[in-house]
């Protein structure tokens, strides 16, 4: 829907454009929800939501998870961070960086 800079947004399109941010934010934490599920870590989904995770994206985001916060702060044993990383490369192995994060 594209609109003149100067339109005031009414209130239907305003609730409209919440209701879309808030559909794809939950499509998103949906596709986290499945990576972890499908790495066998699925036991961990509300420990990374606590942490504030809500993306593949940030799942990537080495500056954001490492192997000290999903030791120290999700409690992840040794074995897991393992198959969490190497779940972590196969899933960046599906992608491109241009690419948007798809999980079937």
């Amino acid at each position: 829907m594209q609109r003149e800079s100067s339109s005031p947004v009414t209130n239907t399109e305003l609730a409209r454009m919440v209701q879309a941010a808030e559909l794809e934010a939950h499509k998103t934490q949906q596709e986290m929800n499945k990576f972890l599920r499908r790495a066998g870590l699925g036991r961990y989904v509300d420990y990374f939501h606590d942490f504030g995770l809500e993306s593949l994206h940030d799942l990537m985001d080495p500056d954001i998870v490492n192997r000290d916060a999903l030791r120290g702060e999700i409690g992840m044993s040794p074995r897991e961070i393992d198959a969490f990383y190497q779940a972590l490369e196969t899933e960046k192995g599906k992608t491109t960086p241009d690419a948007p994060l798809v999980i079937h």
